[in-house]
């Protein structure tokens, strides 16, 4: 599938989930009103805010990250080290050496 479906999918789920936990919690509260009532009356409504706010910040989190140029296309004249296929590996240099007798 292609990778930016994979990410909204992704995104999806975990704004789902921070809801979904924002109100179980508040249901919780809700189903245990013995007293404070008025307290526990306005924390779905907190919740409920919270939860978009940090719904919408993890929405513009990703808008910013998939702007963001991929490592493959920034320049290579930047680099101080070869990558990682150009550099020889250790178990090459012992491949054709005779070990001593």
């Amino acid at each position: 599938m292609n990778k930016r479906i994979l990410q909204g999918i992704g995104d999806v789920l975990t704004i789902s989930f921070v809801l979904g936990l924002f109100f179980l919690i508040s249901l919780v509260f809700l189903l245990d009103v013995d007293s404070m009532v008025i307290i526990y009356m306005l924390l779905p409504i907190i919740s409920g805010i919270v939860a978009t706010k940090v719904s919408v910040g993890l929405l513009e989190l990703h808008e910013q990250n998939s702007q963001k140029p991929d490592r493959k296309e920034t320049d290579d004249s930047m680099r101080t080290e070869p990558p990682v296929e150009e550099r020889p590996r250790e178990s090459d240099q012992y491949v054709n050496s005779v070990p001593p007798a």
